[in-house]
């Protein structure tokens, strides 16, 4: 045993997780303390990997330093908790949340990561359901969202012969998107659309700068042509050195022998170990190219948005999107898509009166969310034409007028009757959590009818992954093309369960039980982004970069932000790559958010994060320090404390008499029912 480890290891028992019971709660907060616990002991043991210095566990030590430092606030802290329904400190801090310090601020990401599982009763490798449409409401979501591509190029790499042959200059960038407002037109249907999606799926739109941005993300070709060509220079120097003391060991082997001491020196030289120096440079020069080769972003030199026909039946095995009949898709130039809004900086109260962190206070916040305007009025004369599979090709086909490719594109979505349109919600789940818990559903069991919570089938989630990551898909039923193109496309991704012993055809399925985020204990699926996720790149203890992207205009020219905001965990809905932007919304088509991040690469957490649009504020009475959630409407605006929204954008951009589907009488009224009340 090491003599500097300690003897015992911290722990956690369900009974010191003590909370306020009431009837309503009871079952919710018994299961939680249950299994909070183990969560919490497993941790620990899967923490062990972090030592300090002199070979001691990282988590318990520091943990101890505080509990010796700062009892009095662990104390207060967990005597809250009881009332409140946060997390005790200990366990909080296990989950890498953030927590309060002595100065009553948050400090962020206390042990530098965190390890993530799957809820307890969950089915392995239930991450949703893939390219299967269960019912009406799945299909209603599916005709509005698209999988939207964005074919990127560096021309600078593409004319350098050795670049352009060992790694190219050509890219693609997969997200989902869906539709949010289209401008009102009285000359015919609709060509001015306006789809949600990520920020950070949007930062793959880059283009030159206009007068008329609101926001810019210009191209830095030649930057990145230039980081490219050094590491790669470099790479292929050491490679070569590398090859050639092989090439004379393997000689000097044949030659001398292999215990030879010419031969024993030359093995060394390419020995695989940190204490070689040669080794840790070549390794280190590889590891910054591929770093290097990912961050290339290029220009944008064409986007497409590809979508499920209202033809597409319900209770098929649908196809990759690439291959299905059912898919329409249309190719337009980077000078037809626009980012008008963007959720960043949208608060008026800045980080650093709440963050303790010195390197990250002074960053701002941003919601993962942007809106992209797509003008079909600008499509080229000679490409007002759709695509669609047929067979093992794809065919286009030319229609009239751009109008009517708006129609084609969007299912005739602006003709529908309002009450068929899906709207932004007016409230978020926090405020309306135990309203809907009360609320019931009638649903059919074979012969029976059933009654249940809403909440337990109230959320449709629908989005495009990649479709490499569709854990769904036999190899062997698939050709040599479509194996190829998994990379290229994308499947359709819905929060059904992959077990079809769990949850209903009917409706959509829950918020998730699971504790990954959990710091609303009584209420699962519920998440602050500040305290349980506000760094995505916890190892590096940095804010998340969006690049070149820039607010025209602000004050805060930097490109780091923390992520903020109200959250939301579904039950099976863990969309990889390329589901990002996903919309989340309840089965009376009420927009509650977008999924933005997933709980882990390998997916086995079957957890991501829904960023809601709307949030009505939460007051923490002081347990989290100077922090409180903020009222915010993504959309609407209005909230005291906000400094933007899509709506304030869009009017910055056009003015009071530009009218659309969300605001009829002009960007400079915010309809009644999303008005803050108090």
């Amino acid at each position: 045993m090491n003599p500097n480890q300690p003897s015992h290891r911290l722990g956690l028992s369900p009974r010191y997780l003590s909370y306020k019971i009431t009837p309503q709660n009871q079952n919710i907060i018994n299961e939680y303390t249950k299994y909070e616990a183990q969560y919490f002991n497993e941790l620990i043991e899967q923490l062990s990997d972090k030592k300090t210095t002199d070979g001691k566990f990282f988590v318990d030590e520091k943990y101890k330093e505080l509990e010796s430092t700062i009892p009095n606030v662990i104390n207060a802290f967990n005597k809250q908790s009881e009332t409140t329904y946060q997390p005790y400190y200990i366990d909080a801090f296990a989950k890498n949340f953030s927590l309060p310090n002595e100065n009553q601020k948050l400090e962020l990401n206390p042990i530098r990561g965190s390890k993530k599982r799957a809820w307890y009763n969950s089915t392995p490798g239930d991450r949703g359901r893939a390219r299967y449409l269960s019912n009406d409401l799945y299909k209603q979501a599916a005709v509005e969202t698209y999988s939207i591509a964005f074919s990127n190029s560096n021309n600078l790499i593409n004319n350098d012969s050795q670049l352009v042959a060992n790694i190219g200059g050509n890219k693609q960038f997969l997200g989902t998107s869906w539709i949010l407002d289209y401008a009102l037109d009285s000359n015919g249907y609709p060509t001015k659309w306006y789809l949600a999606t990520n920020l950070h799926v949007a930062l793959s739109l880059v283009k030159p700068a206009t007068a008329t941005d609101t926001y810019t993300n210009e191209p830095l070709l030649e930057q990145e042509y230039n980081e490219l060509k050094e590491a790669y220079n470099l790479e292929q120097q050491l490679a070569n050195e590398w090859k050639e003391i092989e090439k004379q060991y393997e000689q000097s082997k044949r030659e001398k022998g292999e215990n030879h001491p010419d031969t024993i020196a030359l093995a060394k030289k390419i020995e695989i170990s940190l204490d070689n120096p040669r080794a840790v440079a070549y390794d280190k020069a590889k590891t910054n190219l591929t770093k290097i080769k990912n961050k290339i972003m290029g220009q944008t030199q064409a986007i497409t948005i590809s979508h499920f026909t209202e033809n597409t039946p319900l209770n098929s095995n649908l196809k990759m999107t690439k291959f299905d009949a059912n898919v329409e898709s249309v190719t337009l130039k980077p000078e037809q898509v626009n980012i008008v809004y963007a959720g960043v900086n949208f608060l008026n109260e800045s980080p650093n009166a709440y963050v303790a962190n010195s390197n990250l206070a002074p960053l701002e916040e941003m919601a993962d969310f942007a809106v992209l305007e797509i003008d079909f009025s600008k499509q080229d004369p000679a490409k007002i034409e759709y695509a669609t599979v047929f067979g093992n090709e794809q065919r286009t086909t030319k229609v009239n007028s751009v109008n009517e490719l708006a129609q084609r594109i969007t299912s005739g979505y602006a003709n529908l009757e309002a009450s068929k349109q899906s709207k932004p919600a007016n409230f978020d789940l926090l405020e309306k959590y135990n309203e809907l818990a009360n609320e019931t559903v009638e649903i059919q069991d074979g012969d029976r009818t059933i009654t249940t919570s809403r909440l337990n089938l109230n959320f449709v989630a629908v989005g495009f992954p990649q479709s490499d990551s569709d854990n769904q898909l036999d190899d062997n039923q698939l050709n040599d093309e479509e194996k190829y193109s998994k990379m290229f496309t994308s499947s359709l991704w819905t929060n059904k369960s992959i077990d079809l012993t769990k949850g209903t055809v009917q409706y959509g399925n829950s918020l998730s039980k699971s504790l990954v985020y959990r710091n609303f204990v009584n209420m699962p699926g519920i998440t602050d982004i500040m305290i349980t996720s506000p760094l995505i790149n916890q190892e590096t203890n940095s804010g998340f970069s969006v690049n070149n992207f820039k607010e025209k205009n602000a004050s805060y020219q930097n490109n780091l932000y923390l992520n903020y905001g109200l959250g939301y965990i579904l039950t099976s809905w863990q969309p990889m790559g390329g589901g990002s932007g996903s919309s989340v919304r309840d089965i009376k088509n009420n927009i509650l958010g977008l999924s933005y991040a997933i709980g882990d690469a390998q997916g086995n957490s079957l957890v991501a994060i829904t960023q809601s649009l709307r949030s009505n504020g939460h007051n923490y009475q002081g347990q989290y320090g100077n922090y409180n959630l903020a009222k915010y409407d993504l959309i609407y605006g209005s909230a005291a404390g906000q400094r933007t929204s899509y709506r304030e954008k869009m009017l910055e951009k056009y003015g009071s008499t530009f009218k659309t589907k969300l605001f009829k009488n002009g960007l400079n009224i915010v309809p009644e029912e999303y008005q803050f009340k108090g």
